[in-house]
């Protein structure tokens, strides 16, 4: 019913994402990097809540809209141009 590989995937990626953390712990706090470079993981996860609550969805908005904003630009320059040389 269930494949064993599936299991061993989980269980694979569950040591790796672990093992990402432990490292990354490790390296805040050995002292061998500057703190403020790498900051710990839950540093960076409660600026990413306090972000979300304040700016994050309007930042997200607005970038979002220059990216569509870019393309639709880019359309509007490329397809006359390829449309008239045929």
């Amino acid at each position: 019913m269930h494949d064993p590989r599936n299991r061993a995937c989980l269980v694979l990626s569950c040591f790796l994402l672990h093992g990402w953390l432990i490292a990354w712990y490790g390296v805040h706090y050995s002292g061998l990097v500057n703190p403020a470079l790498v900051p710990s993981p839950h540093a960076i996860g409660l600026r990413f809540i306090e972000l979300s609550a304040d700016r994050l969805p309007l930042d997200l908005i607005m970038s979002t809209s220059r990216v569509f904003v870019g393309v639709l630009r880019g359309i509007v320059v490329a397809v006359p141009s390829a449309t008239s040389s045929l």
